[in-house]
């Protein structure tokens, strides 16, 4: 006995309306006789050319006739085909419906050893990465208590800095050029007496 199958599919992700209904693009196609070449490999590949989803609307029974063809030569015959619905609560209604579901399922693969060494140390380096201790946060400082308030005069005009200044000036004679300005009293003194000595 041979079976014509009608299922709707569903094309891209699924998307489902307030009522829990697949709303995603679909459109109703006759399969190819159930258990064919042609059946056996749209249900492979659906998944693969963009199918997500399939649901059972109708299978039917296929009837070929044939008779003599009228006025026709001897031997010649026609073949007329017609289709009788079957029960959905039949035996091969469900069959049918269970190799659907089944084709739009996804499939988990066996792993090669090799292939499961690689997750299986794949899941221990994830516990280890899990449970490695987590950087100590930094302590919050407590805010200190506000330091006193430290007064700073400005400096009094001294006799140094007039023996400084004066110091300058006797060198500025000696050696014809003023001193750097980052020298101090000691190496003015020091330089002038220096050049005095020669």
């Amino acid at each position: 006995m041979e079976y014509a199958v009608k299922i709707n599919l569903y094309r891209g992700k699924k998307t489902f309306d307030e009522h829990g209904n697949i709303s995603s693009e679909m459109s109703a196609m006759d399969l190819p006789t159930y258990k064919s070449l042609e059946w056996t490999n749209f249900m492979k590949y659906a998944t693969i050319v963009g199918y997500t989803d399939g649901k059972l609307i109708s299978v039917s029974e296929i009837h070929y006739t044939t008779k003599d063809k009228p006025n026709g030569k001897h031997g010649e015959v026609v073949t007329t085909t017609s289709y009788e619905p079957v029960k959905m609560d039949s035996e091969i209604v469900a069959e049918i419906a269970a190799v659907v579901k089944e084709a739009f399922e996804i499939k988990r693969v066996a792993l090669t050893p090799e292939q499961q060494e690689i997750a299986d140390l794949k899941a221990i380096v994830a516990g280890l990465v899990d449970s490695k201790p987590k950087k100590a946060e930094k302590p919050v400082k407590e805010k200190a208590a506000p330091k006193a308030e430290i007064k700073v005069e400005a400096p009094k005009e001294s006799d140094s800095s007039n023996e400084l200044e004066d110091a300058r000036g006797k060198y500025t004679e000696l050696y014809g050029k003023k001193p750097s300005h980052l020298m101090k009293l000691e190496g003015l003194n020091k330089k002038i007496a220096e050049k005095l000595a020669e």
